[in-house]
């Protein structure tokens, strides 16, 4: 299912790519984290299965790369749902500072 899901997001994002051969950027955590490897798997499928080139770019963590994906520096992120909605509101870590150009790609997994 989680493959099926990443799939469909991939696919439903590349009909709005702007050019073909273009290497999109994918932050996450920094490797060995949970978010490393599943971003990894993303870039990973996306490549291989739809032809969208991903590279993943890990970083410090979401404060570092949530303000670079609003600003579109970063192509895509991976985070969890409440440091998405903070970063969105400016709540949290991220006080003061909203990032309202963040958009939902898709749900990838849930942590219990």
């Amino acid at each position: 299912m989680l493959l099926r899901s990443i799939a469909v997001a991939a696919a439903v994002t590349s009909f709005s790519l702007p050019a073909f051969g273009q290497v999109f950027s994918l932050a996450t955590n920094p490797q060995g984290s949970q978010l490393f490897t599943a971003g990894a798997a993303v870039a990973k499928l996306a490549t291989e299965k739809i032809k969208m080139q991903m590279r993943v770019q890990p970083m410090a963590g979401s404060s570092t790369y949530m303000p670079l994906l609003n600003t579109g520096e970063v192509d895509f992120g991976l985070a969890n749902v409440e440091e998405a909605t903070s970063a969105v509101a400016g709540r949290g870590q991220f006080e003061g500072k909203p990032n309202p150009n963040l958009r939902l790609a898709a749900i990838l997994f849930q942590l219990p």
